[in-house]
């Protein structure tokens, strides 16, 4: 089905979903999710409000993906973008919200716009960063590091 300007995508528990764009960026989910499009004179805008995405966006692109506390300019990659909210976050126990970003090709800028430090960090290939509630992104670290400092990580 065609999808059009600030139509809201949900998914349920145990679906899968693939959405192709007309330049073949491919956005896939098999989590819920909540998500919305949207348009500006200058970027194509989506909107993650819940869930996990894995995007594979064809370069030259100017898509930005929102999450209510992150902002990822994307640079034509392959990555994965989580926002999660009312579990504590690893490496920051008293947040309770906060945005990963999972970096397997290309390169994602990444920002919090709520933070007061509105600092940017360069994510590549390999390599995966969190934004934790209102605080800027963390470094980078190798991509799996950040499990084990996971609550429940045996």
């Amino acid at each position: 089905m065609d999808l059009e300007l600030h139509d809201l995508v949900t998914t349920e528990e145990r679906s899968r979903l693939t959405i192709v764009m007309t330049d073949n960026t491919t956005l896939s989910s098999v989590k819920p999710i909540i998500m919305e499009f949207d348009r500006t004179p200058t970027r194509f805008l989506i909107r993650l409000f819940s869930g996990s995405l894995e995007a594979s966006v064809i370069p030259p692109n100017n898509i930005e993906f929102l999450t209510p506390n992150g902002e990822l300019q994307i640079r034509g990659t392959l990555f994965d973008i989580k926002y999660i909210e009312g579990n504590p976050c690893p490496g920051f126990p008293n947040c309770l919200r906060y945005t990963d970003i999972g970096v397997y090709k290309g390169i994602v800028e990444v920002r919090n716009p709520t933070s007061l430090k509105p600092v940017s960090v360069r994510v590549t290939a390999g390599y995966e960063t969190t934004i934790p509630c209102e605080l800027p992104p963390a470094q980078p670290g190798p991509l799996g590091m950040s499990n084990i400092t996971a609550p429940g990580y045996h």
